[in-house]
């Protein structure tokens, strides 16, 4: 009932302010461009929020459907509301630089359809049902239609109304135990797209989420499970994935309020992690920010940072921020190292901070 109350105040809304129509289409694109490539990464950051201890993605060519499910915190009317309104998210986790909860919009450019499954409703988004609400439900007069077409600067044939400003609501039940599942039925010629999104779920993925333990993926029938099992230790935590056994070293601080350029009250907290195996065997090198981006770090372990990141969340912004926590990790670099001589007599310390070759990222190594 909510949910269709929200429904109802949407359509009013854009009858009253036609003018809003193309700013929020605009804006819906724009974020769906900037997480292009990162799909399957930003929804299980989003399952991880739900607090779920496992995620399962089901990619079904035959049906052109990609799901992902979880048994976590079902999605909630606040939830659903923050993908109507653009530029909002429900996150209430702590203030981490680089937080922003905008992932599921960047499902849009693979989607014909979105199907989210929750509380025994079916929550659909489409362009379909967008072209319907605008051509049917507003009452525009043909100028107003007109100003939206011209003001959003869309092409032939696309109609300016953001997808997920309102959705199509109907009654369903799921014959299993997933709390939330989220289906995109997609378009023609993504699956290149979404084949490069599924090969980078891998088992470090579990290193740095907060909540999920296992992810189960299925392609085309044929699984692939990723599990981890955790052992808390006095300074770091033991965790097991399959066949490889990490150490994984923990910091985390506030940043100054001077660093904080756009909101001097606002207390934003940064986190470190470094994970590495007793033979420092690790050749992925790349920095995390709970996932991968594409800066190189050619260190023998893997180094996760909750730094800010640019759209594409690939790339360090030049911030003062980052500048700051860069630092930071310099020196937490040093105490993990300080923390591994303890244990024996081995060059493991020197080796942890030397780099293995040069092909360190050079933006961030000037950080």
């Amino acid at each position: 009932d909510k949910i269709q109350e929200l429904i109802n105040e949407r359509v009013d809304y854009y009858s009253a302010n036609p003018k809003e129509i193309a700013r929020d289409y605009t804006i819906e694109k724009g974020i769906t461009e900037e997480y292009d490539g990162r799909q399957l990464l930003e929804m299980l950051q989003n399952v991880d929020d739900t607090k779920s201890k496992k995620a399962k993605i089901d990619w079904k060519k035959k049906d052109k459907t990609l799901t992902i499910a979880n048994y976590g915190e079902a999605f909630s009317f606040e939830g659903i509301e923050s993908l109507m309104r653009s530029h909002s998210s429900p996150k209430t986790k702590e203030n981490y630089i680089g937080n922003k909860g905008l992932g599921f919009r960047s499902l849009l450019t693979w989607a014909k359809q979105i199907n989210i499954y929750a509380n025994a409703c079916k929550i659909s988004f489409s362009k379909e049902i967008a072209t319907s609400v605008f051509n049917d439900k507003l009452n525009l007069s043909p100028q107003q239609k007109q100003d939206a077409y011209f003001q959003a600067k869309v092409s032939k044939g696309v109609t300016p109304f953001p997808v997920l400003a309102i959705p199509q609501l109907t009654s369903f039940n799921r014959q299993d135990n997933w709390q939330t599942v989220i289906e995109i039925q997609y378009t023609e010629g993504v699956e290149d797209k979404i084949e490069n999104v599924v090969n980078q779920i891998s088992e470090e993925l579990l290193l740095f989420l907060n909540h999920i333990e296992e992810i189960e993926l299925v392609k085309n029938g044929v699984q692939s499970i990723f599990k981890s099992t955790k052992i808390e230790h006095k300074d770091w935590t033991e965790i097991h994935i399959n066949q490889k056994v990490w150490r994984v070293f923990y910091k985390e601080g506030v940043v100054p309020k001077k660093q904080n350029d756009k909101k001097k009250d606002e207390i934003k907290k940064f986190m470190l992690k470094v994970a590495l195996q007793d033979d420092l065997s690790d050749t992925y090198h790349k920095l995390f920010n709970f996932f991968p981006t594409k800066i190189s770090v050619a260190l023998p372990c893997i180094i996760h940072g909750t730094f800010d990141l640019n759209a594409s969340r690939d790339y360090l912004n030049p911030t003062d921020n980052n500048k700051y926590i860069c630092k930071q990790l310099a020196a937490f670099l040093g105490e993990c190292a300080l923390l591994l001589t303890t244990e024996d007599i081995s060059w493991k310390p020197y080796k942890l901070l030397k780099p293995i070759n040069e092909s360190s990222d050079a933006s961030l190594v000037t950080q």
